[in-house]
């Protein structure tokens, strides 16, 4: 089962996907436990696999690191793939997502706990910008 996660933040969540980002994130969770809890009795092929867009802006280490904790605490295995976001549709006015974004997403996965976490879609990555300080806060001591 692939979950794709927007947000660990209720008004990202909500800005991302137009939906109450707390009643959202409250079932996203109960429904990880469960799938969790079952994919500990298949470990191969991974029964979970859980999706990220890094969308510039909005989802960088800070949140991925959030959303990776929980999943660690679940359990460290299941596999976490971030995407690079491509500007489409309702939001073209966005950059895609810059590689050093991405980078640093991908190590605040693995510090929070994560085995498995991989970059998708890398051809899709830029040199497009760096993120902003303010924009990821520092993430907790390892």
């Amino acid at each position: 089962m692939k979950i794709d996660w927007k947000a660990w933040t209720p008004s990202i969540y909500e800005a991302l996907a137009g939906v109450d980002g707390r009643r959202a994130l409250e079932r996203l969770r109960e429904n990880t436990r469960i799938v969790s809890r079952l994919a500990s009795q298949r470990p191969e092929p991974p029964l979970l696999v859980v999706s990220v867009l890094l969308v510039p802006g909005y989802v960088g280490a800070w949140e991925v690191y959030m959303i990776a904790s929980y999943l660690a605490g679940l359990d460290p295995k299941p596999p976490l793939v971030l995407l690079a976001f491509h500007p489409e549709h309702r939001m073209s006015d966005l950059p895609t997502t810059s590689r050093s974004h991405a980078l640093k997403a991908l190590e605040a996965a693995r510090r929070a706990g994560l085995e498995e976490v991989y970059l998708g879609n890398e051809w899709l990555l830029s040199g497009a910008y760096e993120p902003e300080p303010w924009w990821d806060p520092p993430l907790p001591r390892a």
